[in-house]
Formats: structure tokens, C-alpha cells, sequence
């Protein structure tokens, strides 16, 4: 080949690449553009803006989380409900105003008109911030009264609602079958005022065995007290960058030097770096607190803890649990497949060995199961002891890794399917069945990129080396399947816009539907709105489930109702002496038809196996027309030693047979009396900073884990750099507890104000105990006085003046830096122009949308640190009425021209290279 070719053909191949779609199936590629023009094809994925698609609808179906659809100008009609829902909806944004002969790189509303026909009254406010020209001609392509019934369901899951039964298909205005609304709590509600939610995750304390539900939000994560599950309370919420993706697990553990149980939730985010929220659960029901932004990632698109119950959060029988970060950016090894990280110190993530996996590309999801069959002999690595299998979704195909020893990671095998083209596939998420046999694959494209029914494929893992798929579940709506979770034989779906959907999965390989819950019941078609998480696992049998647009829903199952019975324990609580055998009674109720059984086993808690009682499982089975109770025993061993404090283990049923299901209790905790449990003393925190001005402060004390008996602690001031009475008033006195009672007792602290210049001063608060009391870790509050004197204003950066187009979306950006490293917070004002509303303005980057005609506008961001000092920065915005560019004569002929251009470009150059 001449070299004139060689660069003929490099130039042409540079230009067509310009021209090809530029897909992908990651995840991690967020923000996205789908563009849509009026003279555009339906075909592919809209996302090359020299070949948009033509209308709204179909520009819809290829746009993915994350993504924006932008329209040219243009005449566009609302054809369906689909168009409506994605002009309201949260996590694909529609806008107008753009052109195609800019690559739609600019939206100017007012110059790219781009009309739209058939708005709704109530929403012709919304489509003209998003870049419209509304067009009222009354002749809408759809049913108005559909449009308004829809809109109806679409505003109810905007209030919260009280308990409702599932009565003739409804509960409290929602589509349901075969599942009650226990509560609802709508976004409005939350206190951070978020504008939508993501996943969720359920915690029990097994201090108090109160539960909670956990729920990331766009702006943070908020923690419920479900001890009323009627009436939900939110403890707090932690704050966080804005994100539509947000992933939350729970770790548990007991604190033997304490005597009490610990808990911490890790929070995820992706799309903005926010790092690794951990949260500490301790001061429950009182409050929750921000431990770190721990920065072993920047982000991360899922969190997973490996080798704990999911239920109780705590460590399975002789496994040490690690945390996985799947998805993720900014760590030190650079991989985006799954890294685990040791929970040895739950406030710190401290990065184990990676082996094979560190290579693997991205991992979407993942979870895990401890194999103790013959497997783990025939299948499994590590041969001699119990095998710890991996099962990473990582959008092309389903990987199972033995990762039993952290560092040698080896894959057993990997799989995919092709009943729907590679381009319509994104292998997303999925869990296991209680047997360890089978594993559900959810896919996140197949609906709405590859047209089916919601479908959900099952895979018999009877062989880790050689999966093969075992069935194929398809529902009757084209709902996307979004993340599932096993509890005895049904499957909790979070089913985006057809909310949850149960499954009934006796037999793994042939689900069936036998209930739902419709949070979004505007639609049950393929977009990204309604249930986002489900969390099937509290003890109680409560469901959870976040939804996008309708924040918290707390249901009840009712599809445990059959003719086969429901399995439970009489109790869910016991308490027995040491050296006794204690019994415990699993009823079958409901139903006798067919034999059945369920299997058992014991989850250690503060209780040693072996040690303090003898280790067991089995099968228990009635045959068919038997409803008796049966029994169990457990030999409890004699303490060791009699000063020894009362312990507990947990007693489950799982994996229920040939129909019969799990009711509540199916947990059961075991208490071993001894000496009592009384709890540890401590504060919420063990370092705060104070201003100097603050005054008189309070400081609150908590009695955690136990109320058994009578506690005392003195508490007194010593000072580090501060000065007693001079910087501080000093304090001492006792607090003393009752036997019952653990309520926060407070103490008044005075920080003295004086004119000195100094630099910051700190003191310490601390608990002393009296008699057998126990102190809990923070027993020693650090305070820092914060010299307000001294100290330096923030410092702003922010863009400089600039221009936008008239009804144009702009964006206000800043950023801020501190001498002293304080924490800072942001507001965003108007100070001149027209007025128009500021998104976000409490936030560093905020937005607004520019007025119709031409005006300057002038906004002012003010910066304050936590001592009080503020700076503030103004800027210049600059709208504009601009001028239509004026298009090629020919698309066709321009591509042409180019490649015209491409080839005398290269003749030229080849004639003076000759000469």
C-alpha cells in the first residue's frame, strides 16, 4: 500500500468514526447525551449527535440512568404517556432549546424554538424551564382523562400515607395484590427535602432489637426508627454530593471489651466523589453521626459486605467479613472490579490482597455464598475448608470467583446468554436461593433497550465450574427489573415502575408472580422511575423499599398465606439457664397440605459455639395433613466462670420445601442468663469543636447496649491547651442512671469568650466510672475552642462573568478553600436582574434557567466557615438574544465535501513532498 493511500485511508477512517454510534454498556460512563432532531432517524442509540433520532419516544426508550435527552429545535407532539412521565422524572433529564449544526452544544430556547404540542395545564411551567415553546392547540395525541388518572397516581406518591390494606387490587390509591401499605413517607417529608431516592438497607440493634430502615437519598442517606412501623421517625440523615446513585450496607459486631453490640453503615455514591460514608449506628434511637468520608475510592456504583447474615448484619459461623467496592474510581490500584477491604476496624477500610479480579474490567454488583457442600471439594480452589464464592454482574456477563483466600481470587467460570442482542443486554445485579443452587440475573437493558416483558433468568449452579440456565421468568408488564433478594421461597423484586413484585420460587426454575406493589402506578412501562431497592430481611417480616420518586415504602407480605402453611417459631425470644437444654417450638399454621420442611441452623452471636452451647442445624419435616409443633433442642453449656454476663445466639429457619413458607418470628434470639447486662456509658462522639462564642453548650451522655441495674459515672473538665476558667468554665459533678433506664442524660458546658488573639485551645470532658459501671469508647470527649480572633475568611474561586442564551439552563459553579481546614457551607443569591429561581443554592454549583429576553443578571455566592467568617464573590451573567446559525445547504453533499477536502489535502501535500 503507497503511503498516499496508507494516509488516504487514515483520514477517511478519522472521519468516519465521527459518523458511528458511540454506545456503550457501562454504567460508569454517566451523563450521557441522547439527541433527538425532527429530521432525524428512529434507529440505534441516539447518542451521536451527527445521526439523532426523530422523536421524543423512541429518544426515551435508548436513554439510560444518568443520561440527558437533548431535542433540536423543532415540532414535536406529545404522543404518550411515556413522553409525559420523562418530562417529570428525576434521572433522565429532557431538555429543548438545541440545535444539530452546532453538535448541540448550546441550548438558546429562544432561538432553537422547540415547540412542543399537547402539554398538560399543570405542566407548562415545568416544560418551559426544561427549554420548550408550549404549544396550546388542543389536540393531543393521547387520552386526556389517561393523562389525568396518570398524573393523579403520579402526584400520590408525592404525599405520604398511613397504613392501607390491600382491598379489590388497591391500598391507599396504589395498585397492590396480596400486599398491605404498613406507612409511606414521600420525599416532601424527608428533612433533607431530597428531589429523589436510590437503594436502601434494614437494621435491627441487638441491644434493643429495634429496627430501622436505611435509605440513600440524592443528597445524602437518612435512618428511620421503625419501632412504630405505622408511623416511621427520621433520626437524621448525613449529608452528601448530589448523586442519582447512591448504595448502603450494614456491619454489626459484638464489642466484648463494652459488653455491647456495635453497628456501622457504609454508604456509597457514583457519579460524584464523595468517597466512603461511614456512618456510626451506636446512638440509636437518639441520633446517628458521621464517622469518616473514608477515601479508600473517590466513588463507587455498589457496596456489599461478604460472610454475614443479612438480617442481623453479623459474621456467619467462622467467616470473617469483608466489605466489597464494586464500580469504583480512585483507588490506588486503579481497578474497577471488586476490591474487598477488611472490617478488623469498622471506622476504617483497610484494603486486602487482590488477586485475578484486580485485571477483571468493571464489576456493576455482586454478591456472595459460603459453599460447605461437596463443591467446595469438587469445584472450589481450597479444597479443605469451606469455599467462598464471588458472583460478579459486571454488564456483559456473570463471573463466579472463588475468593476464599484474599490475593488468589481465581475465576470458575463465567456466562452470558443470547435471547436478546449484546446491545440490548446489561448484566446487572441478581442474588441466590437459600439452597445454594440457583442464582436470579437481573438485566437492566433487555426491557428497554431489547423490548421484553420484565424478565429475570435463574441459572442451577449445582456445578460453580459449569452454570448453565435453569428458566426464565416474564412478566406481564414491561417494567425493568432492577435488584432482588431471596427470603425462604420468595423473591423480592424492586421492578422500577411496576414497584416490588414477589415472586413465588418453590421451584427456582419456574417463578411465579403472587404479589406486587405498584409505587409508581402511573405507568408500568420500561423507564427509570418507581422502586429503586427492597430490603426483604428485617425480622419482624416488614418489607422496605425506596423509590425514586416516592421515597420510603414499609410493606406487609401477605402471599405466606397457603394452603401448605407457614412456618415460624412460636417465640422470638428465650431465655434459659446455663446447663440446661432449652426447647424450642416451630409451628406450622395456615395450611397442612403436602409434606414439608424447613431447614435450621445457629448464628453465633455474643455467645461462643462450643464454649457456651452446643452447635447444631437441621431439616425439620411434617408430613402432609400434620400441623403439629415440633421441637428442637439446643444443650446450653455451664458458664465458665459465674461472673460472666448474660450472652445470646440466634436460632433461623431457611430454604422451606415443596411449598410452605417463612412467617414471623423466623429469627429467634437465645439469651443465656448470667449477670446482667447494664450497658456502657459514653458520649455520642469523642471530639467536637466549639466556637469561641458559643456560650453555653449542651453535651449529652448516653447508656447504651443494656439497663439492667443501676449505673453511675463523675465527669470533670481537664484542660490540654485551654486554661480552666479562663477559656472554659471547669465542671465536674455525677450522673446516675436507674435500673430501666437508658434515656441521654445532659450536661451544660461554658466556653468563656475573651478579645486574645490565639490560636485554637482544647480541653478534655471526662467520664469516670463509679463501682462495676462500664464505660463505653468514647468515655473521653476531645473539645476544641476555635479562636475566632485569628482566623481567615474562606477563599472563593469562582467562573468568571459569562454569557448564556435567553431561557437557556446555566449552570453556577464555585469552589472554596479554608486556612484553617473548617468545614464550610454555600448559598447562592440573586443580587441584580430579573428575577429567576436558583436551583440548589445551597449547594457549590447551582443553576437557573436565564429569562426570555435579554437582560444581566448578577448573582452572589456566600462562603461561611464554622467560626462564622464569610466571604462572598459575585458574578456576571450576561443573557443573550442569539442568531440562528444558518444550516449546510446538504448534509449529504457536506460529507462529500470533506472527504473531497480529505483527498486534495493529501494530493497536495504529496506533490510537495515530490518536488
Amino acid at each position: 500500500m503507497t503511503s498516499l493511500v496508507k494516509i488516504l485511508v487514515m483520514f477517511t477512517a478519522l472521519f468516519l468514526m465521527s459518523t458511528i454510534s458511540f454506545s456503550s454498556h457501562a454504567h460508569a460512563e454517566k451523563d450521557k447525551a441522547r439527541y433527538v432532531s425532527p429530521d432525524g432517524i428512529d434507529e440505534g442509540l441516539c447518542d451521536n449527535p451527527l445521526r439523532p433520532c426523530k422523536t421524543m419516544l423512541y429518544g426515551i426508550s435508548r436513554a439510560a440512568k444518568g443520561d440527558k435527552l437533548r431535542l433540536a429545535a423543532g415540532d414535536y407532539h406529545l404522543e404518550s404517556l411515556e413522553e409525559i412521565l420523562a418530562l417529570k422524572g428525576a434521572l433522565v433529564p429532557v431538555l429543548g432549546g438545541y440545535n444539530r449544526f452546532d453538535h448541540y452544544s448550546n441550548q438558546s430556547p429562544s432561538t432553537n424554538i422547540t415547540r412542543l404540542f399537547g402539554v398538560p395545564n399543570d405542566m407548562t411551567t415545568l416544560v418551559r424551564q426544561k427549554g420548550f415553546t408550549v404549544m396550546s392547540d388542543g389536540k393531543a395525541k393521547f387520552s386526556k382523562q389517561r393523562i389525568s388518572e396518570a398524573n393523579k397516581q403520579y402526584l400520590a406518591a408525592n404525599q405520604s400515607h398511613s397504613s392501607a390494606k390491600c382491598v379489590d387490587g388497591s391500598a391507599a390509591g396504589f395498585s397492590c395484590n396480596n400486599i398491605d401499605l404498613v406507612a409511606h413517607v414521600a420525599l416532601a417529608d424527608f428533612g433533607f427535602k431530597p428531589s429523589a431516592g436510590n437503594d436502601i438497607w434494614g437494621h435491627v440493634d441487638l441491644n434493643t432489637n429495634k429496627e430501622y430502615a436505611i435509605m440513600g437519598i440524592i443528597n445524602g442517606v437518612a435512618v428511620f426508627d421503625l419501632s412504630n412501623p405505622e408511623s416511621p421517625r427520621e433520626v437524621g440523615a448525613i449529608s452528601g454530593q448530589n448523586s442519582s446513585w447512591r448504595d448502603v450496607k450494614v456491619y454489626q459486631y459484638f464489642d466484648k471489651q463494652q459488653g455491647i453490640w456495635q453497628a456501622y453503615a457504609y454508604a456509597t455514591i457514583d457519579s460524584s466523589s464523595d468517597f466512603v460514608t461511614i456512618i456510626d449506628l451506636n446512638q440509636l434511637p437518639n441520633s446517628i453521626s458521621l464517622v469518616t468520608k473514608d477515601t479508600a475510592v473517590s466513588t463507587s456504583h455498589n457496596v456489599y459486605i461478604s460472610n454475614v447474615d443479612y438480617t442481623t448484619n453479623t459474621a456467619l459461623k467462622g467467616a470473617a467479613p469483608s466489605l466489597q467496592l464494586v464500580g469504583s474510581k480512585g483507588s490506588k490500584i486503579s481497578s474497577e472490579s471488586f476490591l474487598s477491604y477488611s472490617l478488623n476496624d469498622p471506622k476504617k477500610l483497610t484494603p486486602l490482597a487482590v488477586g485475578a479480579n484486580g485485571t477483571n474490567g468493571y464489576t456493576h454488583d455482586g454478591t456472595s455464598l459460603r459453599i460447605d457442600d461437596e463443591r467446595k471439594s469438587t469445584d472450589c480452589i481450597s479444597q479443605d475448608k469451606t469455599c467462598e464464592v464471588f458472583i460478579d454482574f459486571n454488564e456483559n456477563e456473570v463471573m463466579i470467583w472463588d475468593t476464599t483466600t484474599p490475593g488468589s481470587e481465581k475465576k470458575l467460570s463465567e456466562f452470558s446468554y443470547n435471547d436478546v442482542p449484546s446491545s440490548s443486554q446489561y448484566v446487572h445485579s441478581g442474588w441466590w436461593s437459600e439452597d445454594k443452587r440457583f442464582i436470579f440475573v437481573h438485566d437492566e437493558f433487555d426491557e428497554y433497550r431489547g423490548g421484553l416483558n420484565t424478565t429475570l433468568r435463574v441459572y442451577d449452579i449445582t456445578s460453580l465450574t459449569n452454570p448453565a440456565l435453569a428458566g426464565v421468568w416474564k412478566g406481564d408488564t414491561k417494567a425493568i427489573d432492577h435488584n432482588g433478594f431471596v427470603r425462604g421461597n420468595r423473591y423480592y423484586m424492586s421492578n422500577y415502575r411496576r414497584g416490588l413484585t414477589i415472586l413465588d420460587i418453590t421451584n427456582p426454575a419456574a417463578p411465579q408472580e403472587v404479589g406486587f406493589f405498584d409505587t409508581f402506578s402511573a405507568s408500568d412501562s420500561n423507564g427509570f422511575d418507581g422502586a429503586w431497592g427492597v430490603y426483604p430481611f428485617l425480622p419482624s417480616g416488614l418489607i422496605l423499599v425506596s423509590d425514586i420518586n416516592g421515597g420510603l415504602f414499609i410493606m406487609r407480605d401477605n402471599t405466606r398465606n397457603v394452603s401448605q402453611g407457614t412456618l415460624s417459631f412460636t417465640l422470638d425470644a428465650i431465655l434459659t439457664a446455663p446447663n440446661t437444654p432449652v426447647n424450642i417450638e416451630i409451628t406450622r399454621q395456615t395450611g397442612s397440605s403436602d409434606s414439608v420442611s424447613v431447614g435450621w441452623e445457629i448464628l453465633p452471636g455474643s455467645a461462643t459455639p462450643e464454649q457456651d452451647y452446643t452447635d447444631n442445624s437441621g431439616i425439620i419435616t411434617w408430613e402432609d395433613g400434620n400441623s403439629d409443633n415440633k421441637t428442637i433442642t439446643i444443650n446450653i453449656n455451664d458458664n465458665i466462670d459465674i461472673n460472666e454476663s448474660k450472652e445470646q445466639f440466634f436460632v433461623r429457619l431457611f430454604n422451606p420445601q415443596n411449598g410452605a413458607t417463612l412467617s414471623s418470628p423466623h429469627y429467634m434470639t437465645v439469651s443465656i442468663d448470667g449477670k446482667k447486662i447494664p450497658g456502657a456509658i459514653g458520649f455520642e462522639q469523642n471530639a467536637i469543636a466549639l466556637n469561641e462564642q458559643s456560650g453555653e453548650t449542651t453535651i449529652e451522655v448516653f447508656r447504651n447496649g443494656g439497663s439492667d441495674g443501676e449505673l453511675s459515672v463523675t465527669y470533670t473538665t481537664s484542660p490540654t491547651s485551654a486554661t480552666s476558667d479562663e477559656d472554659f468554665q471547669s465542671l465536674d459533678g455525677t450522673l446516675t442512671w436507674q435500673d430501666g433506664d437508658n434515656s441521654p442524660k445532659t450536661l451544660s458546658l461554658n466556653i468563656l469568650n475573651d478579645d486574645n488573639s490565639e490560636s485554637d485551645e482544647s480541653f478534655n470532658l471526662t467520664l469516670l466510672a463509679i463501682g462495676d459501671t462500664q464505660l463505653a469508647e468514647n468515655s473521653v470527649l476531645a473539645i476544641t475552642i476555635r479562636d475566632e480572633d485569628t482566623n481567615t475568611a474562606p477563599e472563593i474561586t469562582i467562573k468568571e462573568n459569562f454569557e448564556v442564551n435567553t431561557s437557556q439552563t446555566a449552570q453556577l459553579t464555585s469552589s472554596a478553600t479554608d486556612a484553617e481546614s473548617d468545614e464550610l457551607t454555600y448559598l447562592w443569591t440573586q443580587t441584580s436582574g430579573p428575577n429567576v429561581s436558583i436551583n440548589n443554592s445551597t449547594l457549590m454549583n447551582a443553576s437557573f434557567v436565564a429569562p426570555i429576553q435579554a437582560a444581566t443578571l448578577e448573582f452572589k455566592v456566600s462562603v461561611s466557615d464554622v467560626r462564622g467568617a464569610v466571604s462572598e464573590k459575585t458574578v456576571t451573567v450576561s443573557v443573550k438574544a442569539t442568531i440562528q446559525p444558518e444550516p449546510p445547504k446538504s448534509s449529504s453533499g457536506g460529507q462529500i465535501g470533506i472527504l473531497l477536502l480529505i483527498f486534495l489535502s493529501v494530493v497536495g501535500y504529496r506533490k510537495t513532498v515530490n518536488r
